[in-house]
C-alpha cells in the first residue's frame, strides 16, 4: 500500500511529459540522508531549490518544473543562487570586480525573474 507521499509523486510525475523534469525516487534508500529527505518531503517541510548562475540546464522549462515539484510537496519554497561563486568565474575570464558584480547582479536578477514567472505559470 502506498504513502500520501508516494501518492503524490506518482501524481506529480504523471502530469510531466516523458520529456520533462520527473522525480524518480526509490524508497528502499538505506542511507540517512536519503531518509531524512523523504522524510521531509513527506513532512511538507520547507524546501530549499539551489541554482547556479550561468548553468545552461536552469532554462525557464526546467525552473518551472522545478518550482511546480517543490510546491507539490510544500508550502514554503525559497530559491537560492549562487552568486559568490559566478563572480569567481567572471573573475576568472578576466573581468574587472565592477563588470564582474554587474554580470552576476543581471544574471541573478533574470534567474529571479524566471522563478518569479515560474510562481505565476
Amino acid at each position: 500500500m502506498k504513502n500520501n507521499f508516494e501518492d503524490r509523486l506518482e501524481s506529480f510525475n504523471n502530469n510531466v511529459r516523458p520529456e520533462g523534469w520527473r522525480m524518480d525516487i526509490l524508497s528502499k534508500g538505506d542511507s540517512l540522508v536519503f531518509r531524512n529527505g523523504l522524510r521531509y518531503l513527506e513532512d511538507g517541510e520547507d524546501f530549499l531549490l539551489a541554482i547556479c548562475l550561468n548553468n545552461g540546464y536552469y532554462k525557464r522549462e526546467n525552473i518551472y518544473r522545478m518550482i511546480k515539484f517543490a510546491l507539490n510537496f510544500s508550502k514554503r519554497v525559497q530559491v537560492f543562487t549562487t552568486d559568490g561563486p559566478a563572480k569567481h568565474n567572471h573573475f576568472a575570464l578576466g573581468e574587472s570586480e565592477t563588470k564582474a558584480a554587474r554580470e552576476t547582479r543581471l544574471d541573478r536578477n533574470h534567474l529571479r525573474n524566471l522563478c518569479g514567472g515560474g510562481l505565476n505559470e
